[in-house]
């Protein structure tokens, strides 16, 4: 009989144990979330990997040895895309971003080729911020204001696409 005891004692004190450490490690997640606004986005970036339909792809290896490409959020709506060549050259590229008040942010850019151009529009969604990082997923994109539907795998559905970006420090 004090053996059942004891046996009960240990498992509900395990179980205890169990749920605490659960509840403590959502916590302390949520404790890393920073609010969501234009001045916690603004700041300097580097792409740490994307991942496409569950499949992740780590960024290509620059051109520069010494140096490495990142994005820049400007306050003023700009995104500044810093790249570098051969000659470890700067070469920047410009895109414009908002943040909508359902914390989707807008990017758009204009592709220009033969003569033509393209404008292009993504939605994405923010699943994550902190003070180091931010996880975007793609929602929607546009291109001369038609919906685009980016399916790859032929599966009949969006093409699933995760941008994971690391502070610049």
């Amino acid at each position: 009989m004090m053996k059942k005891v004891k046996f009960r004692l240990l498992l509900m004190l395990l179980g205890i144990m169990a749920f605490s450490t659960l509840f403590t490690a959502c916590k302390k997640e949520d404790e890393n979330m920073i609010n969501i606004s234009k001045t916690s986005i603004v700041g300097k970036w580097t792409l740490e990997k994307t991942v496409k339909n569950g499949v992740p792809r780590l960024p290509e290896k620059g051109k520069c040895p010494t140096k490495k490409s990142y994005i820049e959020f400007l306050a003023e709506g700009v995104i500044k895309t810093v790249d570098y060549n051969e000659d470890c050259k700067e070469q920047v590229y410009y895109q414009q971003w908002e943040l909508n008040d359902d914390n989707t942010l807008i990017n758009q850019w204009e592709e220009k080729y033969d003569g033509k151009s393209d404008i292009h529009v993504d939605i994405y969604t923010i699943k994550k911020l902190t003070s180091d990082e931010m996880i975007l997923v793609l929602k929607k994109n546009y291109t001369n204001g038609k919906e685009e539907m980016r399916d790859k795998n032929e599966d009949g559905k969006q093409d699933e696409f995760i941008i994971y970006l690391k502070r610049k420090k």
